[in-house]
Order: C-alpha cells, then structure tokens, then sequence
C-alpha cells in the first residue's frame, strides 16, 4: 500500500508519545498485512465454502495458539469445562484415554487418574481469561456506553451497500474507490455522523490521513503500540469484525495466495482503527489513559499461572476424549482379527466414483452390500475438471473446483437443440427482467405499505403455489437444465483444453486409483443438496466444486472419457479403457439420497438395459440409507418420505445434517475398508501407492482433497467449540444483506461459521469437536518427503491440528509424531487389512 504525501514527507520513524520503541512506516505496513492474512475468507452465500476458521494460527501448537485466540477475542479451540466433565460421567473417557493424553499434552505434575482430572476441570470454572481490548472496549467502560456494538453497525451498514451483490436499491457510489476512501468519502457527505449520539464533525473526518495505511500509523503512534502490541491490536479489530473482513478477504483470496496484499482486507482494518483514533481524539484522559497503559501490559506480559493451568487441564481432557474416539473409529475401520466377508471385487458389473465427501459414504456402503459386484470409489467430487460455468445468458459465472485451485476451462450451459436452448434462454431473461422489477417494487421505501394493499390476495396465492410446489415437486439444481458444453468465443483457452485433454483424462483416472479393469458402465456421481427457504443452500453443496453441485464437473468429465480420440492416447499411455465402456454422469442428492443419472437419453450405448437396472439399485439403496439417517434427525418410524419432505419444508431449519460426525480422513485402496461401516464420519479417497510412480497422486491428495477435508472438518470443530464467534448462531434470527451473507438481526457483522441448527439438535450436540485423523496407505518416507516439500501442510499435522497415521504394507499403523519423525501406534489393526495390503 502506498503512503500519503504526509508520511512520505516525515521521516521513517514514526515517533511515540511515551519511551516505547519507536515503529517505521515499514514495520507498521507489514503488521497491517500479516493481519489481514490471518483473517479467514468467507465466501458469499451463493457458493459458500468451508474455510479453516484458524487459518491464520496453524504456524503455531494448538494449543498455544488456543490461548491467543482467546485474548484477541476471536474465538476458542476448546470446548467448556463442563462438556469434558459428561464425557467423564458418561464413561466416554477412559483411563487409558487420560493415560496417553497426558504423555502427549505434557507438563510438570503427576499422573493424574479421572476422579483427580474430573476435580481439576472443575477448578477452571473459576478463572477467567482476559481479552484484549480495543480502545473503544477502553471508552465504552469509561462511558458506560457501548460504542464497539455501534460502531461494527456503522461499518456494517456501509459495508452492506459497498460490497452489495446486486440486493441494495441504491448502492453506494463511492464503490470504484478502495474501502478506506471510499467510507471517508462517506463520512464527509453526512453533515454529523453519528454512533449512540457521538456526532463526528465533518472537521474530523477530513483530518484523517487520506491513505488507509496512515491511519493506522498514527493510530499506532497516538495509542503508543510497539513491534510487539500492534499485531495484538491489530489481531483484535479483527476480530471485532470477522465477518465484513472475512468477506474482504474473500474477493483477493486468489490474488493473495499468488503473492499479493490483501488490499481490502488492511483497509477494512483501517476503517476499525479510523473509529479507534476518533474516539482517542474526543475522550482521552489520564484516567483512560491509566486503563490502555494496563491494557498494553497484558499484551505483553505472561498470561497468568492460573489461566495456563486451566487451559491445560480442558487440553488434555479434550485429547483424552480424542484418544477415546479414534479408538472407536480405527477399531471399526481396522478391526483386529476381523476376515473380510466382502471381498476385493474382481470382474465388477459397474463402478461407480463418488465425491470423497463423508455423506456418500453411507451410500457406496449400501450399493456395495446390495450387489457384490459393483466396486465403488472415492474421489474429489469435481472429478479433476478445473471449470468456470456461465449460465445460458451469459450473465453469472461459477467457479466450479477447489477454492485453492484456478478455473482453467470455460464452459456454458445449453440444451440439446438450437430451438429448446434459445427458447430457455427467452425464458431465463424474461424471469430476470421479472424478478428485478419484483425486488425494485416491494423494496422501495414508497412501496413497503403499498404494495400489500395492492398485491397483497396475488403475493399470497404466489406464495401458496411456491408452497404446493415445493411440496410435490422437486427443487432444481439449476436455473437452466441441460448439458454443458465448452465456451466457443474462447479460442485460445479451448485450443489449451483440446491439446491436453489426453494429459486431463490421465490426470483424472490416475488420481482415481482407476487404470484398469474397467467395467461396462462406470457412473462419475457428483453431489448437491436441495433445500427450501434456505439462505445456507450451497454449504450443503460439494465443496470441491466451490460450493456447488457437481453436475456439471461429472458431465464434462465423462464428455472426455467418452472422447474415441482421448482413449486412443490414454491406451499409448498405458491406460486401456475397453471400447465397451461407458461412462455417465450422476448427481446425488444429500438430502434425499436419490440419484439421478443425467443425459442417459441422448447416450448411444448398448447398456440401456443395465443403467434402468442402476437407477433402480441407486433408489433402493437411496430409501435404505434414508432409513438409516432417519435416527439422526430424531425420526422412529421408517416412512420413506419424511426425510423427502424436510427438503422441501420451507420452516424447516436441519433439512440436512451435513457432514456432521466428520472426524477420519483415508487414502487408501477400498478393499481396506469396504468391510466397514463408518456410518458417515470419514472422507473416503481411493489410494493405491503401487501404482503412483513419483508419488505425484499422493502429492495432490495431500496437498487438496486433505486439505479441503481439514478445512470442512475444523470448520465444524470451530461452529461446536465456539459458536457465538466462530458460527453464526440461530438460524431462526438471520437476514440476508447484500446478497453476501447474513446478519443475526438488523445490524452489525456478517456472520461466519456455521449455524447453531448445523452442529446441535436443540437438546444435545449432534457434532463432536475432534480434529481430523488422517490416515494414509503409503510409505512414511513418501508422507515424510511431501511433508519437507509443503511447509503449510506440514504444520498442521506438526502443531496437531490434524492428526496423521501411515499404514504399511504389512498393515501396521504408525503415527507422525511431529518434526518429520514417526512413532509406532497401539491402535489394532485387522488380519484382513495386513492380508490386503501385502
């Protein structure tokens, strides 16, 4: 960021009013930047993704990194004292459990037994752990007025139309200039701008710096922060505004993650600190002065024995409990001395690919048990087609792939004829034209009476007839059905796409486990959700096609393996796909279960026969596994449409548990689970190490489908531990702004997160915050080497918020233990597993 003409014509050194070090400009922008780095982005709410909500701490221990998210008020890693103490009431902790959760956790003291942890937890109750504060929490307990409430609604209203996605009737007009300048603008129309009655005089906001960057150096030198204070500063508006500076990270994610400045971002931060220096400017006092020097202290001082200890004690119950439950989870996935009873299938009937997605393994367990010989996989549902979907009309684009990956092919809708396809688009834009009309009408300040009086008998019948046909009809996954083909006025990037289709389709069957022994029909199944009345639509949704469902990725994917001339190269590339095989795209509805396979009309196969008889078999199993989540939702009998209307209920706030219960993640060949019921909990990738010449799959999957896993799984983790902060609470109580995301009420943040509906039932958890474990069927050197290649990646299983394990050729577990060094496990594993993997 550039400096204003005022602090380019002072010196380097920003000076103090007191004796603490003095910051350069320098030091003050690279503080503005880290910060902003920290802050995790928030997708919007029409392709809503999980992020890591403590993407910005991962480069430090978990549990040291727990504490300081706890004093810059940002969230929590733990869960309550009590929590842990019913999972010790409940017998859910046992003493082996506590046994190894203290060797891992540490720490000077005894051994202690449950009845010795269960008095400690009770202890913490006690002690309360300090939050740092912002100048304004300073003048708020001076004043007895809360001005940090009033202010994140002042920056949120404003926030609201800046970054409006088409919602506002009148946006803001400064949206051509950077955040900063364009809320100064803002400020200097209003003749007195106002929070809880402190009117700011049009004279003091045009005496803030002009650069968002000099705001914060005088900010900075007026609250005397130093090298050590100001990332704590920093850290804590932040965290006053999560929401708005998630989504301001959001719109340069790509830019930042190929070395740029988060722009937006700083100057979201800048707008907070703006707020900071003006009330600095109007109250400051020795008795406020006295209150931010102790401040400043706890910034930098040692957090107390006290509240060290209590972290501890919660830290090692919540490893126990950890303990406990990977016990559970590897003894199902592993069992000892179990033979398999399904067998490894050798001449299948058809294949199917799944996203690795948690929620498909019930469903591929199901299919598996219905036909023994249908093999299925696991693999990221957008199927290695990086695409960019444009709609019929040209208007919205989607990027369909992992957020950490580019588009790299364009592609747009159409239908199967000239004729249908223009005739869809007439009707796409005339709803368009419709609907801005309708938003225009009843949304203008004259209209918010009228338009009842005078519309009020057709709004009701229009909302019955979207009642009744939400409840007999099916919701759409899209506006336009149809096919997707490659955008044709892009000839440069269609030319790139035709050279490397053999190298794509390579890419694709290799990362699948799926070179040979190709069956008749193999189905790519992608994945989406359907939803009523649901601003969180999309974060049911695949979150490798970003946040949207995988139709559209299946469909292109299978577009390619069809291609004569691409198996003609795949086939000199050792890679022989029978001239006999079709592949077909699906899509799996997560909150029915149904499957439906698309385009299979307009096929020229011989297997008509057989794919009748597959979506046949995909509906029985549909209502089987219906049948079985049907417990989760709280529903004793086994009516097969209970789970179908909760999709299409308008009032209904869980029409989906999602992935709820994620807690494994494994790499591996099927045959090494395919025996077990995860009843939902593990992302399911087939991995095969033998056939990875260079170890280039297991590069990709640790370094994207584990990645992505560990972001939806720390996603829920943060929405169970810490929902007031780092989920976006009740559901019941949201309004959309902005076509961005929601607000809980009228005003203020943005909300982040999950939903308390998502993670809870309304009496108990329906989540349990575990870190993921992370299993992989491959050499530790292998794991060890991508490890020393991936620094990022690395520190999340070496600051253990993911939890790593290698199985071996001789079936045998081991655990990373941290700086590239392994540990054997005490975990079992079965008989079956060893005899598979040697």
């Amino acid at each position: 960021m550039s400096q204003s003409k005022t602090e380019q014509a002072t010196a380097d050194v920003i000076p103090m009013a007191t004796g603490r070090t003095p910051l350069s400009t320098t030091q003050v922008n690279h503080a503005l930047r880290d910060a902003a780095l920290m802050v995790p982005p928030l997708w919007p709410l029409e392709n809503f993704v999980a992020t890591n909500p403590y993407i910005g701490f991962t480069d430090k221990a978990f549990g040291e990194a727990g504490g300081r998210l706890k004093q810059a008020g940002i969230g929590d890693v733990l869960m309550p004292a009590d929590y842990y103490l019913e999972r010790i009431t409940s017998g859910d902790i046992g003493s082996e459990d506590l046994l190894a959760a203290r060797q891992t956790v540490g720490g000077k003291g005894p051994i202690w037994d449950l009845d010795d942890l269960r008095r400690r937890l009770k202890t913490t109750k006690r002690v309360t752990e300090p939050t740092w504060q912002s100048y304004a929490d300073i003048v708020a307990q001076q004043e007895q007025t809360d001005y940090p409430t009033a202010i994140v609604d002042q920056i949120g209203e404003w926030a609201s139309a800046y970054f409006d996605h088409g919602q506002a009737i009148w946006p803001s007009p400064f949206r051509a200039l950077e955040p900063y300048s364009a809320w100064r603008e803002e400020m200097l129309l209003s003749a007195s701008p106002s929070v809880l009655g402190l009117s700011i005089t049009r004279e003091e906001t045009a005496a803030l710096p002009l650069e968002a960057d000099a705001i914060i150096a005088r900010t900075a030198a007026h609250l005397e922060l130093d090298e050590t204070t100001l990332p704590h500063y920093l850290s804590r508006l932040a965290s006053s505004i999560p929401g708005w500076a998630g989504h301001a990270r959001y719109r340069e994610w790509h830019e930042a993650q190929a070395g740029g400045l988060p722009v937006q971002t700083m100057q979201l931060l800048a707008i907070r600190a703006a707020w900071d220096l003006l009330l600095f400017e109007r109250f400051h006092t020795p008795a406020l002065e006295a209150c931010w020097q102790s401040n400043l202290n706890a910034m930098t001082s040692k957090t107390a024995s006290a509240v060290q200890s209590a972290r501890r004690y919660r830290l090692i119950a919540h490893t126990a409990l950890e303990n406990a439950r990977r016990r559970q989870l590897f003894a199902e996935a592993f069992p000892a001395g179990q033979k398999d009873t399904q067998p490894a299938v050798t001449t299948p009937s058809m294949q199917a690919v799944f996203c690795i997605d948690v929620r498909s393994e019930r469903l591929r367990r199901t299919l598996e048990m219905m036909d023994s010989d249908i093999e299925t996989f696991g693999f990221a549902g957008f199927f290695g087609m990086p695409i960019e979907v444009l709609t019929i009309d040209g208007t919205d684009n989607d990027a369909q792939c992992p957020v950490l990956l580019q588009p790299q092919i364009k592609v747009r809708q159409a239908s199967d004829s000239a004729d249908a396809t223009e005739s869809l688009l007439a009707r796409v834009r005339r709803n368009r034209q419709v609907d801005a009309a309708w938003r225009t009408f009843h949304g203008a300040a004259i209209s918010s009476f009228a338009y009842v009086e005078a519309l009020g008998l057709r709004y009701a019948w229009r909302m019955l007839a979207e009642s009744l046909k939400s409840v007999f009809g099916r919701n759409q996954q899209r506006d336009v059905p149809g096919k997707v083909v490659l955008e044709g006025d892009n000839i440069e990037q269609l030319a790139r796409y035709r050279d490397g289709s053999a190298d794509m389709a390579e890419s694709i069957l290799r990362g699948m486990s799926l070179t040979r022994d190709f069956a008749p029909i193999v189905a790519l199944i992608g994945h989406g959700s359907s939803a009523s009345n649901n601003p969180y639509a999309s974060r049911y949704h695949c979150g490798a096609c970003g946040g949207h469902t995988g139709d559209s990725n299946a469909r292109m994917a299978v577009a390619l393996l069809n291609d004569m001339d691409v198996r003609k190269q795949l086939r000199g590339r050792g890679i022989d796909i029978p001239g006999s095989t079709q592949f077909v795209a699906g899509l799996h509805d997560t909150s029915t279960d149904e499957v439906s396979l698309l385009d299979v009309e307009s096929l020229k196969t011989p297997h008509a026969p057989e794919l009748h008889s597959l979506q046949t078999l995909f509906a029985r199993a549909a209502a089987v596994v219906r049948r079985q989540r049907a417990a989760d939702h709280g529903v004793t009998d086994e009516d097969d449409d209970t789970l179908l209307q909760r999709s299409r209920n308008w009032a209904e706030v869980r029409p989906e548990w999602g992935l709820v219960g994620c807690h494994g993640f494994i790499a591996a060949p099927r045959e090494t689970t395919r025996h077990a019921n995860l009843h939902g909990r593990c992302f399911l990738h087939n991995y095969n190490w033998q056939d990875d010449t260079g170890f280039e799959v297991l590069e990709l999957i640790m370094t994207a489908p584990l990645v992505v896993a560990s972001w939806i799984s720390l996603q829920y983790y943060a929405s169970t531990v810490d929902n007031g902060r780092l989920g976006s609470g009740d559901k019941t109580l949201h309004n959309v702004v902005g076509g961005i995301g929601v607000l809980e009420g009228t005003k203020g943040d943005l909300r982040v997160g999950l939903p308390w509906q998502s993670v809870h039932d309304g009496n108990a958890f329906l989540h349990e915050p575990l870190r993921l474990n992370a299993v992989i069927a491959a050499p530790q050197e292998a794991i060890t080497g991508i490890l020393m290649k991936h620094e990022a990646v690395r520190d999340l299983f070496d600051n253990q918020w993911l939890h790593l394990y290698a199985l071996d050729d001789a079936g045998q577990l081991s655990k990373y233990a941290g700086d590239l060094m392994w540990s054997a496990s005490d975990v079992p594993v079965s008989e079956n597993v060893q005899r598979e993997a040697s």
